[in-house]
């Protein structure tokens, strides 16, 4: 991560010296302060969704710059973002936790939801904003249990021929009793799989 600083470091810094050059020459100097705070404005900017076209940013710049803000109330906030090791958090004073308030990490923590919100930049952003909310598991099999469950039954679902074998097991021995079956499909058969689709719309 102190690459990430020193680039913003030149970044910000060799825009301050080609837009303070004169015909003359002249070239102003930065002060390690001065480069610092256009850093600071830099970081800021790009971790704001709201003031930042993703867009327009290549992917290695949103990379680069995943989990950094200096928003989060330090005035020198940490480059890296620590990881939250904490299992349980402490009331506000009135007692309560409030909306968006962290209370235990299984359902919210702050180093997952950083990974969260760089994820979601990178794939559900329209015109600076999450369009779509973004949740991390811990396994791939968490994930398809938590998606499928989250819907109303009877739920039928497509999945490849050649998916992992534990999704199978897992509609079959688990699932089967939430009203979910599923399908094999071939993927790779763009004809097959809207045919199988019309099929099912059709009989509903």
């Amino acid at each position: 991560m102190q690459s990430i600083g020193r680039r913003l470091w030149q970044r910000c810094s060799c825009r301050q010296l080609s837009s303070s050059s004169s015909g003359r020459g002249k070239v102003e100097e930065l002060s390690p302060a001065k480069a610092g705070s256009l850093a600071h404005q830099l970081r800021e900017k790009l971790s704001n969704t709201k003031n930042c076209n993703e867009s327009s940013l290549s992917l290695s710049t949103l990379l680069s710059h995943a989990g950094l803000s200096s928003s989060n109330g330090n005035s020198n906030a940490p480059l890296s973002p620590p990881i939250d090791l904490a299992t349980t958090y402490e009331r506000p004073a009135d007692g309560n936790y409030g909306e968006g308030g962290l209370i235990y990490s299984r359902s919210c923590n702050p180093t997952r939801k950083l990974l969260q919100d760089a994820i979601g930049q990178l794939e559900v952003v329209s015109h600076g904003q999450i369009i779509a909310p973004t949740f991390a598991f811990s396994s791939g099999m968490a994930a398809v249990a938590s998606l499928l469950l989250a819907q109303k039954s009877p739920v039928k679902v497509l999945v490849p021929e050649d998916i992992y074998h534990g999704v199978p097991t897992q509609l079959h021995v688990c699932l089967n009793d939430h009203g979910i079956v599923h399908e094999s499909v071939d993927m790779t058969n763009a004809y097959d799989i809207r045919q199988t689709i019309e099929h099912h719309l059709d009989s509903k």
